[in-house]
């Protein structure tokens, strides 16, 4: 019996390849009566040894391996098989997936470790390759026939047989579940990648699905059984892969009601969506989904309208931004809100406008991507219209172009690190919001601004600890205040006695909010050092009567009412304060009360209480 190993490079452990599942069940299902074969499927990471691989891959003793290829893991595809082959040559290797879909001929040109490649979608090919080769190999035949979405070479032509990207199946009814064999042990702490869909309604010229013609949907009965062994397997993520999921309302609408009703607490589910396609009716009926049980993706990647001509993306931003804030009154749904740079008619000045248009949107987090420039994609046909210099090496990220230098290329990439470390982390929410506020800077300009701070501290070329994180959060808004108080002094004819008043008062009001954040998110952590932690004498007293109030207990945390004080500790905590960090922000005294979450749908750590009345007057 001929065997195949089907193999993955995932970017992490977590993640689970969908491509070599695919092609396992279909040809299970559709063949395997006629020509038996051992498939097996083998996944690692692209942080492992590239000798350990090898060396795993070779005690299989396969016939033929496949390797499913991303922009991201195509380096150490073509490290492992080049290793691969000069121990084992007579082992055929076969590629597949997106980044060798559209340069097969190159591909196999350059690397002659590689026998064959597969264009498009993989699953027939596959099927018709193993089964020629199963052919070849009991009739000792030197003739193949191939159908034209693989890549070869020909032996009677004695060259490369350039392969066709039409590799499609226009019924996805014909294609089983990837996951027919589900073992929930080994997806309990994963990422389970899915698809109800394939292709895409736009033609946006970045994206690979612009190729694809129209949008071809699974039987929703398959897709809804899928979901049921995911949910009741307690999965930690389901991420749809389809690019619009909601571009068909109806269906979309039946997957969420159904997922709603099946809901168990546990799983969430991820989406990419259009959000001005989302309609009253939606929005209303997803304002009340549990909390946490959606994620959505919502790619807006600019809001330059020249520039969303050029890469010939549909969207009404006016019905984009309403759908979003309208989605947002529920706080139930992660909002994840996309943007490109080194998009076409996109300069520096241009992405400062769609990043301030985009963040004042407060999404849950905001995700800058730099401009991929994918082969098989427009913007890879249009390159030199456009002037985009991008890495010879995958995954071809834009350099520069004719809008954008590469010197504003580095200080984005610097906007992006600290936006990701101090935005999308959600460890310095309230900080944040009140220093763009305070600083009276536009958010874009104040994370150009935080960024230029990190890199002259050399910040960006260490790691970074939940402490010197804070600390330099604290750093960059005391020299900020510094700086403006200087300014504003020299302008306002400020004493200098009253303007270090001033600062020393900014300093402890930022301290103070940063300390709230902290609290909110490590109920145990240690306070950095810069933050003061104070209590009167009497606080610990205080403290034992406020929690064992009755009243206090039933109005604040009435799940946890059958805890006993020790473990009561771990979920419920409180604070004193030298500033109003929950209202005016006005210095004084106040206690606040965190109460922590057990629910892993949960998004933010704490609840947070003003109970400063109730403690100092019912304990006093």
């Amino acid at each position: 019996m001929m065997k195949v190993v089907l193999v993955a490079l995932d970017a992490k452990y977590i993640h689970s390849n969908l491509a070599i599942r695919y092609l396992e069940s279909y040809y299970n299902y559709h063949y395997y009566d006629d020509v038996p074969v051992n498939i097996v499927k083998r996944e690692f990471t692209i942080n492992q040894q590239i000798s350990d691989i090898v060396a795993s891959l070779y005690e299989d003793k396969a016939d033929l391996i496949g390797f499913s290829c991303y922009i991201w893991n195509i380096e150490m595809v073509i490290k492992v098989v080049r290793n691969f082959k000069k121990i084992a040559p007579n082992v055929k290797i076969v590629l597949g997936g997106p980044e060798v879909s559209y340069d097969s001929t190159n591909y196999l040109n350059e690397y002659p470790e590689i026998d064959y490649i597969i264009c498009g979608e993989g699953e027939q090919a596959f099927a018709d390759l193993v089964r020629v080769l199963c052919d070849k190999k009991s009739k000792e035949s030197q003739e193949l026939s191939l159908p034209r979405s693989i890549g070869y070479r020909n032996q009677l032509i004695g060259g490369i047989e350039a392969a066709v990207t039409e590799g499609r199946i226009e019924d996805l009814q014909d294609i089983p579940s990837p996951y027919s064999d589900f073992d929930s042990q080994l997806f309990q702490h994963r990422i389970i990648y899915y698809e109800a869909s394939r292709g895409c309604p736009y033609s946006c010229q970045y994206c690979l699905s612009s190729a694809d013609r129209g949008v071809r949907f699974f039987p929703i009965e398959r897709v809804k059984k899928d979901l049921l062994t995911f949910i009741q397997a307690e999965v930690k993520q389901v991420k749809f892969v389809d690019r619009t999921f909601n571009c068909a309302p109806k269906y979309a609408l039946e997957v969420f009601k159904w997922i709603i009703k099946h809901n168990r607490g546990k799983t969430n589910f991820h989406f990419e969506i259009s959000a001005d396609l989302l309609s009253d009716d939606m929005i209303s009926f997803l304002n009340q989904a549990p909390h946490g049980l959606f994620q959505f993706e919502i790619g807006v990647q600019s809001t330059n309208e020249q520039t969303l001509s050029a890469i010939q993306r549909k969207t009404n931003l006016k019905q984009l931004k309403n759908n979003v804030l309208r989605l947002q009154l529920g706080s139930n749904i992660h909002q994840h809100l996309d943007l490109i740079v080194g998009l076409p008619h996109e300069d520096y000045l241009s992405f400062a406008e769609s990043f301030n248009e985009v963040y004042e949107l407060r999404p849950d987090k905001l995700q800058m991507g730099f401009l991929k420039v994918l082969k098989g994609s427009g913007m890879h046909r249009r390159a030199n219209e456009y002037g985009f210099i991008y890495t010879a090496e995958a995954p071809y990220e834009i350099m520069q172009n004719n809008d954008l230098s590469y010197d504003e290329v580095i200080k984005l990439k610097g906007i992006e690190h600290v936006l990701d470390h101090y935005y999308n982390s959600h460890q310095f929410d309230q900080s944040i919001l009140y220093l763009t506020h305070r600083l009276s800077l536009s958010p874009f300009m104040f994370y150009e601004q935080l960024a230029a701070f990190c890199k002259e501290r050399g910040f960006f070329k260490r790691a970074h600890s939940q402490a010197s994180m804070y600390q330099n959060l604290f750093d960059f808004a005391s020299y900020m205040f510094e700086r403006q108080y200087e300014t504003t002094s020299a302008l306002n004819d400020i004493p200098v006695a009253r303007r270090n008043i001033l600062i020393v008062e900014s300093k402890l009001i930022i301290r103070e909010i940063m300390k709230f954040d902290f609290i909110r998110l490590s109920p145990h952590g240690k306070l950095p050092s810069f933050m003061e932690a104070y209590y009167q004498d009497d606080f610990k007293i205080r403290k034992q009567n406020f929690m064992s109030d009755i009243a206090n207990i039933e109005r604040y945390f009435p799940q946890y009412a059958d805890i006993n004080m020790r473990n009561l500790s771990k979920r419920v905590h409180l604070e004193c304060f030298k500033v109003d960090v929950m209202g005016s922000q006005q210095v004084g005294e106040y206690v606040y009360l965190f109460v922590y979450h057990d629910d892993p749908l949960q998004f933010k750590r704490a609840d947070c209480y003003d109970v400063t009345s109730v403690f100092m007057n019912k304990n006093s």
